[in-house]
């Protein structure tokens, strides 16, 4: 996704951990981070569906004493950036009929004194059972 825009500086991928390791070393902003995803299964094993937890955030570096900066980060630049990046997900994985919620959460400050942007997460479900692997087992 990052290649497709020169809107987004940098990408990451891993745990929270990884965000706040890398929040002074490794990243341009804004910045593009995909979470790990968490996946569940719900129904039983041979009606099974399977549920994934999508989540990424886009943030930004502004002092802290650079409200206006802030606040157009966090109403428009970035606000606008997350949703772009949701809706070429939803559309270009077709996952729209597969979509239970979608959450967009601002970041301001939290994960360190001078980032701030938007998280959002993309929960889906789909019909896939959990098949047995005979190839799996020894015996």
């Amino acid at each position: 996704l990052v290649s497709l825009t020169s809107k987004l500086k940098s990408f990451l991928y891993g745990s929270f951990r990884r965000v706040i390791e890398a929040l002074n070393t490794e990243m341009s902003y804004p910045c593009f981070f995909l979470e790990i995803p968490e996946k569940s299964f719900s129904n039983g094993l041979s009606d099974a569906y399977r549920g994934y937890n999508i989540g990424f955030a886009i943030i930004e570096e502004a002092n802290l004493d650079e409200y206006d900066k802030q606040d157009t980060l966090i109403n428009n630049t970035l606000e606008h950036y997350a949703e772009q990046v949701t809706r070429k997900v939803l559309v270009d994985f077709d996952m729209e009929e597969k979509l239970n919620e979608v959450n967009f959460e601002p970041i301001t400050g939290g994960l360190h004194d001078n980032v701030f942007g938007w998280r959002v997460t993309i929960n889906t479900s789909f019909a896939d059972p959990i098949c047995h692997d005979e190839n799996f087992w020894d015996v």
